[in-house]
């Protein structure tokens, strides 16, 4: 994914008319990406125990004595 540079981010920011100093940008884009990346590692394990899920209540029971 390609990233955006500091000036649009930052342009991004100011549309709601606040004005925001380089490290505050930097800052934000810092932290929006690692709730992205918490968020996808989340989505990615339910995905997988999902799948895990779906293959064992495929797999037949087999019965014991």
């Amino acid at each position: 994914m390609e990233k955006l540079p500091l000036k649009k981010h930052k342009t991004i920011l100011e549309k709601g008319g606040l004005k925001y100093t380089d490290n505050e940008v930097l800052s934000t884009i810092e932290f929006l990406y690692l709730i992205a990346d918490l968020d996808y590692e989340i989505y990615s394990k339910r995905h997988r125990r999902e799948l895990e899920f779906s293959k064992l209540k495929e797999t037949p029971k087999t019965e014991t004595v």
